[in-house]
């Protein structure tokens, strides 16, 4: 009986009911009781509830309370740390693992980091190997139980995401070096905004994504203690 009740309380469409149902029981039941105090009918109490003025700047004020109180419990809610199950410990433990050692590991960021990709020509691999993880992403179980470590994922896609935009538009194959890209280096002469723009860009973007690689690697050590 607890299970089934509990499953019609998570269900998106009979949990509006119920709670309709419970707001319009507890309004019943406080028209009754005003209407036993003060000696009054019923159904007097009732249309006298429900055409009761309220002034437009005391709405104002409910709602300002009603966000205040929202933001507060989010706040208090964001700041406690999220208590792991040793089952959901290791889900977690695994796939951060999967990320630096497999799909994104820490030496192809250590190669980002010391040659870049608006430095000069690289390996082809080198710029796959950092947007692979961007496919991963797409799968169902790619994500975090702990919502901190989520949300430093989530952070890392996202910026990812952006580089690869960025050098969609200026990274292409160098001519006579088989699987080696960069910036055209005719851009120099032939285009030099379009070359010192395309440096600046890459550049940016690739500082942020490596901070936010560094960021997700250091949450999640600290989180999983691994």
């Amino acid at each position: 009986m607890k299970q089934i009740v509990s499953k019609i309380w998570k269900d998106p469409v009979w949990s509006k009911v119920i709670s309709v149902g419970i707001l319009g029981l507890i309004t019943l039941l406080y028209n009754y009781i005003t209407s036993l105090f003060k000696g009054s009918d019923f159904k007097i109490e009732f249309i006298k509830f429900w055409t009761f003025n309220i002034e437009l700047w005391e709405v104002a004020l409910l709602l300002i309370f009603l966000f205040a109180l929202y933001w507060f419990i989010s706040v208090i809610r964001k700041s406690r740390p999220y208590k792991y199950d040793p089952e959901t410990l290791e889900l977690d433990r695994q796939l951060f693992q999967k990320i630096r050692t497999e799909i994104l590991p820490q030496d192809t960021i250590h190669q980002v980091k010391q040659r870049g990709f608006a430095d000069g020509d690289f390996p082809m691999d080198l710029l796959f190997k950092v947007f692979e993880i961007l496919d991963e992403d797409k799968k169902a179980d790619f994500h975090f139980f702990n919502p901190r470590l989520n949300e430093k994922k989530n952070k890392l896609l996202i910026e990812i995401q952006g580089l690869r935009s960025i050098t969609q538009e200026c990274i292409f194959g160098v001519r006579g070096q088989k699987n080696m890209l960069g910036i055209p280096r005719e851009w120099v002469h032939e285009q030099p905004e379009r070359f010192r723009q395309a440096v600046n860009d890459i550049a940016k973007h690739e500082k942020i994504m490596l901070e936010a690689y560094d960021s997700f690697i250091r949450e999640g050590r600290q989180i999983l203690k691994v």
